[in-house]
């Protein structure tokens, strides 16, 4: 009984599309995690940003910034 293969060349036709639709997909994932990063960043900056590393209230960060007793 012989048995019938399929083409080598339909194979591997099949396995570079799934190969294209996967870097695709990783493309989209990239720019989309790329993008929100970046929101996340414009969102957070200057005093917000170093309340939040900190923990300190705005209050608490301007007065140690005047006294220049905060660490850098």
């Amino acid at each position: 009984m012989s048995e019938i293969t399929e083409n080598p060349f339909n194979v591997l036709m099949k396995q570079m599309q799934r190969m294209e639709t996967l870097i695709i997909e990783l493309r989209q994932e990239v720019a989309t995690t790329k993008q929100a990063a970046t929101t996340t960043v414009k969102e957070k900056t200057g005093i917000a940003l170093v309340m939040e590393v900190t923990g300190l209230a705005k209050s608490t960060i301007y007065n140690m910034v005047s006294s220049r007793t905060s660490p850098h």
